[in-house]
Order: C-alpha cells, then sequence, then structure tokens
C-alpha cells in the first residue's frame, strides 16, 4: 500500500513556515485537508499492521 501523493503534498504544504501569514488567510480547505490527513494515517495502520506482521512475525506494533 502506498501513501497518496496528495497526502505528501499536504505535509510538504504543512512544513512551510507559516508564522508570518495571518491564520485568517489561510483557507478552510487547508485544514479540512489537514483533517483528511490525520483520518487517512489513522486509519493506515489498519492496513498496514497485517502487512507488518506478516513480513516481521517478531515485531511488536503498539
Amino acid at each position: 500500500m502506498e501513501i497518496p501523493d496528495s497526502i505528501g503534498k499536504l505535509t510538504q504544504l504543512e512544513e512551510l513556515d507559516l508564522s508570518n501569514i495571518n491564520a485568517e488567510t489561510l483557507p478552510e480547505s487547508m485544514q479540512k485537508l489537514t483533517n483528511l490527513k490525520r483520518v487517512w494515517l489513522y486509519r493506515a495502520r489498519e492496513r498496514f499492521e497485517p502487512t507488518l506482521r506478516r513480513w516481521f512475525p517478531d515485531i511488536e506494533v503498539k
């Protein structure tokens, strides 16, 4: 399973220095995409865990 390209691009956007940009000027869509990314990453564990267990049977997934 690959991480969607949009998740990678959003992560790059989040790493930009936005400290001198007024928070009110950030589009609402940015917050929605960030929330979507969090949901995707949270659910990714369910998808990746079986693969990790197959590849690394001794691994402890927390």
